[in-house]
Formats: C-alpha cells, structure tokens, sequence
C-alpha cells in the first residue's frame, strides 16, 4: 500500500527499489485485496455437500434433462469445493449418455476452467474437446469463454511463440462464427498481452476499440467499468488516469440510476464505486487540498458501512486519514493512524510498505525531537530492509555461484579433451618410433597412463557437472512451479473476473484467487525461515506461556481446516508453564498438524502434551497411511517428498527440525504402514542457558 506524496502533481513512488506510480500501484494492491475480501468467505454449508452415492442414487429418482438441470445447478452451487471437479465429471458422463451437446459444453467448459492456471495441458485437452462439440451443436459460447481463458495464461505465462498464433486463430473463429464478444475477447486478450510487454499505447488503442464495441451493442456497464479500470491501472500518463477514472465514476453513477428497486448493487460496482472516492482523495490530498479530500474520505466511511465492507477495508481508509492528518500538520492524530495502519502490514508482512510508514515515523520524531525513540524506529526499518532484500540477494547469489561452477566444469572439459586429443598425436608418433628408441617407449607408455587420467578425471567432471545441474534444475523446476502456479491463478483470475457476468462464476475465481494467495504466502514464509534457519540468522523471542492455552490456539485454528471424515481430538493436558518463542512453537505445531491432516483420509488426529522431568514432550498422532520404516531418517530432510504430485516444496518438516534444534529440543517421528504416524516435539521447560 502506498500513497501520494504531498506537493506533486503526480502519482508518488513506492518506497520500493523502482519508484514509479505508487497511486497505480497502490490502487492495484486495494482492488485484488478488496475482492479476495468480498469474493473469498462465502462458504457452502455441509448440507448442500452429497457423495457420490448419495449424489447417484439421487439422480435414479430423476429422469431426462431433469437430471442435467439438476447436476448443472449442483456444480454451480458447489464450485469452491474441493469434490467439485466430482460433480463436473458426474455432469459430463451424463451429457454424454444423453447426447446433449449444450450440457456437454457447459461441463467442458467448467472443466477447463477448474484447471487453470495449475493444469494447463488440462486447460487445452478441454478447450480442443470443446471444439470438436461446438462443431457438432454449433453452440459456441462455451468454446469462446474458455479459449479466452486459455489466451489470458498465455499472456501471463510469458508464451510469446503460442500466444499471437492462438489469439489471431480465436478471432478469425469468432468472426467465422459470428460472434462480437468473440472478437472483443480476443482484442483484450491481445491488449493484455500488450499492457503487460509494456507496449501501452498499443494495449490502450485496443481496449478502447474494445470500448466501442461494447458501447456500439450496449453491453452491459460493468464490463465497460472494467476496462476503464484495466486503463487506469496501466496508463503511465497521470493526466489520462484522471480522464479514465472521471469516466469510469459517470458510469458508476449511471449504473446506480438504472437500478431498479429489489435489484442487488453488483458487488463488483460496489468496488470499483469505493475506488473511485478513494483515488479522488488521495490526488486531492497530494495537491494539498485538504478540506476536499476531506468530503471523499467521509464518502468513503459511509460506503463501508453501506456495502457492509470487511474490516482489514478500512486499513485503506486509515492511510488516507494519515495523509490527511499530515498535510493538515495535525502530528499527533497522524500518529494515532500510522499506529492503526501499521499493525495490519506487520500482520500481512507487507515490509516494503510497512518501511515507509516507518521512515515518515521517523521524521515525526525527529521534528518532536524524541530522538530515542526514532533511532529505535530506524534500527528496526534496517533489520526489515534486510529481511527484505537478504532472500533476493541469496537466490540471485546461488544462481552465479551456480553459473560460475557450469561454466568452469564446461571450460575444465573442453582442456581435458584437447588435452586428450594431444595425447593421442603424441602416442601416434612414439608408437612409430617405438623399435627405435628404448625412451620413446617408456615416454609412450607414460602418454597412455596420462590419457587414462584424464578420461577418468573427464568422467568425474562430467557427473559433477549432471549431479549439479540435476540439483540446480530439481530446486529451480521446484520454485518456479510452486512460485509461478498461484501467481498465474492470482493475476489471471484477477482479469478474469473483471470481465464475467455470472456472479457464481466470479465467486469461483475469488475463490481461487483467495486459495492461491494463501498458498504463496505460506510458500514464501517458508523459504525466508529456512533461509533464516541455514544462514544461523533465526531469532527467537522468549516468554512465559501455558502450554495449554497454546495447544488449544492451535486446536481451534486446526479445527477449521478438518474434513467431515477426520475428527481433531486435543487430549487431555495439565496446565504447565513453558518459556518459549509461542510463535515458532505454534509454527512447529501447525505445521506437523497440516501434515497429518494431508496423510490421513479418515479417522482422527491427536495433539497434545506431557511433562518428562523438566521437559515437554509435545505430541500430533493420525491415523492415516503411516510410513515405510526407511524413509523415517529422511522425512526431516529439505524438498522430501514421499509420494510425488503432491503440492509444496517439501519444507515443512524442514523447517520444524531447523526451529526446534534452534530451541535446544529434538523432533523424531514413529509410523506404521496403513495404521498411522507419530511425531514428537521435546522442549525444555525453561529458556536454554537460565
């Protein structure tokens, strides 16, 4: 989160390496956290979930398209959950038994979509099916929906050798097809593609082609909204932004007309109206005007209050009151809100903004000349610098150790084998001279041992170097699946959804734009703690705790994540006092309970404690697939995966054995094959070293 700077009359920085466009930025950081709000939690309720069974013996009672109605209905209601691929496959065999080609394109066309952005062979296997069906029924719109789709991860991933082949290809069937939307989505694919190689003029001159199109067939508004705010977000002129954002704020206004009594204020709306009014306020307040900056940030209370906006909202609203507060020279209330705006960034470990509010923190200090408090405040703004920047520089440090080593290995080669190739005209020549002289035979014999040499000490060269790339290419291929995977779902679906008109389709992209968005943070923490852990950085922060209290945060936080076929049973503890770091041992915790619960189908899973002389000996039992015997010593090494195709990098139990080693305890693990897995956690009671 970021803001506008007082005085300038354009859109302030980041306080970041590139400072450039912090209004854009900003804006862009609020509109993706702001729908992961709205979007992410809505649940459905254990009674709309039916098995298979009951699922099939359900549909015995319903006959024709009665049954295809009645399965589209349950995917639709179902779309967020974790056996709705389940129902898609139970829609498509039963479109194909019945020969109905417009379910058969529906289920296609979810199917495709329920892959992306992780399976993107899936995506296309679907997309070519859809083909053969749209074809066949001459019903086309599945096809084109998820092809636009397919164009968008294209455009994300980088794609350039496919991606111009397929748009062109998906606009010349959208105009063979007679389609407008068609060819609107295939324009905006192009335009996306453009915006994002940094060709701006050209990806702006198409959305507003795309614009006409859309207001020449009067489309609804809130597509039209929504390419106002793809030009906002990726226009670098200031004074353009403002002419987009003016007119994306008259749409607004004309949407709130026409809307008739009984109807729901799209939630979509809902977030590009609270946008407005803040972008408004934070150009105002960068001009210095105050007072009107005044009435949008009032406008903004009340639309939290109105659209029933989630809490962590208002962390926006309470950077504008910072902002405000300061032009008006108003430090004290300044400070109040840099409090309130500060906790929430600690709590999402948004460092680079957090140093911004601390760096402005300072300067208040400095001029109350409160000296001590802002030297503080400085230290810390070091230390967050580094955490920030040390993870960077270590990957980027590997890579040309790495680089440097494969160029030397390659460079070691290529002189063993002219070497070897000199030898050989050596031998040649004291082979002919070998009845001649008794030396030149010694030296020959001599040459043939030095050949032998070198080609082992080839061979040894060459299986470092495949053992190094082998690594290298395994860690790599690792990071940038797991990294890549939920930045593709984060930023493709973010598009996706501007431009979808089904509510329940919106629902299912927030859905797993929210998933994904966990998914990297919980990755990313990850890698910085064992960074942390191997480089000896790791600090730990002591205190008095029970332990019971603890285990019982953790148990209620756990519960949540349980299936209906797993019970989560905290035993019986007895209130002891422990001194510990509670955030590392909650992480230790959570992290062997996950563990547990993505090994165990069925059944239950304990967690407790007990007290050993002056230890504690925590404990997570399941009864899930157990382990073989000899993979025990190996489950606490780093990237171990027991069975492939399972998600994550393999870390986590890493990470356990790197923080309790850290606190002086010891973690082992016991397991039986199809009966279930113990692991322990032993601790000393009191601080190491008291």
């Amino acid at each position: 989160m970021h803001r506008i700077r007082k005085g300038s009359k354009k859109v302030c920085e980041p306080i970041q390496l590139n400072k450039k466009n912090v209004l854009f930025k900003y804006l862009t950081i609020w509109l993706f956290s702001f729908v992961m709000t709205v979007f992410g939690v809505e649940k459905i309720t254990a009674e709309n979930r039916l098995s298979n069974d009951r699922l099939l013996s359900h549909l015995n009672t319903l006959s024709g398209n009665d049954r295809l109605v009645y399965l589209e209905d349950l995917c639709e209601r179902n779309s967020h959950e974790v056996f709705y691929q389940d129902y898609l496959r139970i829609y498509e065999k039963e479109a194909i038994d019945q020969q109905n080609d417009l379910h058969l394109g529906k289920a296609l066309e979810a199917l495709g979509r329920s892959f992306y952005p992780d399976e993107p062979d899936s995506l296309l296997y679907y997309k070519e099916r859809l083909e053969i069906v749209a074809e066949r029924s001459h019903q086309y719109e599945p096809l084109i929906s998820l092809w636009s789709t397919y164009n968008f991860y294209l455009a994300w991933g980088g794609i350039h050798e496919n991606i111009e082949t397929s748009i062109n290809g998906f606009k010349q069937f959208s105009r063979k097809v007679g389609s407008v939307k068609g060819e609107e989505a295939a324009d905006m694919n192009m335009a996306y593609f453009y915006l994002l190689n940094n060709m701006v003029e050209d990806g702006e001159k198409l959305y507003l082609n795309v614009l006409k199109s859309r207001e020449a067939r009067n489309a609804p508004i809130v597509e039209r909204v929504g390419i106002f705010v793809q030009l906002f977000n990726h226009v670098d002129n200031t004074e353009k932004r403002v002419v987009y954002l003016k007119q994306a704020e008259a749409l607004i206004d004309r949407y709130k007309k026409e809307l008739k009594e009984g109807e729901i204020f799209d939630l979509t709306m809902q977030l590009h109206d609270f946008s407005v009014e803040w972008t408004y306020a934070a150009i105002l307040l960068s001009e210095d005007k105050a007072a009107e900056a005044l009435e949008h940030i009032k406008n903004l209370e009340i639309l939290l209050v109105k659209y029933n906006m989630k809490e962590d909202r208002k962390t926006s609203l309470d950077q504008l009151y910072f902002d405000y507060y300061e032009v008006t020279g108003d430090t004290q209330k300044a400070l109040e809100y840099m409090d309130r705006v500060e906790v929430p960034l600690r709590q999402r470990k948004m460092f680079s903004i957090l140093i911004y509010y601390l760096e402005k923190r300072v300067d208040i200090y400095y001029n109350q000349q409160r000296y001590d408090e802002a030297v503080q405040v400085q230290k810390e703004i070091l230390q967050l610098t580094d955490s920030v920047t040390q993870s960077d520089f270590q990957n980027r440090l590997a890579v040309l150790r790495t680089e440097y080593e494969m160029e030397k290995l390659e460079w070691d080669k290529q002189q063993t084998e002219e070497e070897y190739m000199e030898s050989r005209g050596h031998m040649v020549i004291l082979a002919v001279c070998t009845g001649v002289l008794l030396l030149v035979i010694i030296g020959l014999v001599y040459a043939i041992q030095m050949i032998n040499r070198h080609k082992k000490a080839l061979k040894q060269a060459k299986e470092k170097a495949e053992e190094a790339d082998q690594l290298k290419s395994t860690f790599l291929a690792n990071m940038n699946h797991e990294i890549r995977t939920p930045l593709n779902a984060i930023v493709g679906f973010s598009q996706v959804l501007i431009e979808e008109e089904e509510r329940e389709l919106r629902k299912e992209y927030a859905e797993i734009i929210q998933n994904n968005n966990e998914l990297l943070q919980r990755l990313i923490s990850d890698i910085l703690d064992f960074s942390k852990i191997e480089s000896n950085t790791l600090s730990l922060i002591y205190g008095q705790y029970e332990a019971s209290d603890l285990v019982k945060d953790v148990y209620n936080v756990m519960l949540m994540r349980m299936s209906e076929k797993v019970k989560l049973i905290m035993d019986p503890c007895k209130p002891i006092m422990i001194d510990v770091d509670r955030n590392r041992l909650t992480q230790i915790l959570i992290n062997l309970l996950s563990n547990a619960i993505k090994h165990t189908s069925s059944g239950q899973i304990n967690v407790g404690y007990q007290l050993k002389g002056d230890r504690i000996i925590f404990h997570v039992q399941d009864t899930g697939e157990g382990m073989p015997k000899d993979q025990l010593d190996h489950i606490f090494e780093r990237f171990i995966q027991l069975k492939n195709g399972q998600k994550g990098v393999g870390l986590g139990l890493a990470i356990s054995k790197g923080l309790v080693t850290a606190m002086k305890g010891k973690i082992w693990a016991v397991s039986e094959e199809r009966v279930g897995s113990t692991f322990f956690v032993e601790l000393p009671q009191t601080k190491p070293g008291k």
